[in-house]
């Protein structure tokens, strides 16, 4: 939903203000999430995997290792590493539901 939300512009700046990468990575992130959700939904454990590489891949390297396209403003640093934050916890909760599961 966030995606769709930025694509839309319903946040505080209009989509087409963005940088380039940016829209490229809400767009791919968009097609990211709706088949993961799709694969998760059916017990598919390529949904599984996928779900794991994709986070490592789209989320956590590229708010990590290339911060500084990201962040345009200091303020922009907590909410960057909140949502690496909430990423790695997601990937713990999933790990933990598989290991328990019965």
């Amino acid at each position: 939903m966030v995606h769709c939300s930025n694509i839309l512009s319903n946040g505080d700046v209009s989509w087409w203000e963005t940088p380039l990468h940016w829209r490229i990575m809400d767009i791919i992130l968009l097609i990211f999430d709706v088949i993961i959700a799709i694969s998760l939904w059916f017990y598919s454990f390529s949904g599984i995997i996928a779900f794991f590489v994709g986070i490592i891949l789209l989320q956590i390297i590229p708010y990590t290792l290339f911060r500084q396209y990201f962040i345009t403003k200091p303020e922009d640093i907590e909410t960057s590493n909140g949502l690496v934050g909430t990423e790695i916890l997601l990937m713990t909760v999933l790990i933990i539901l598989i290991v328990t599961r019965k």
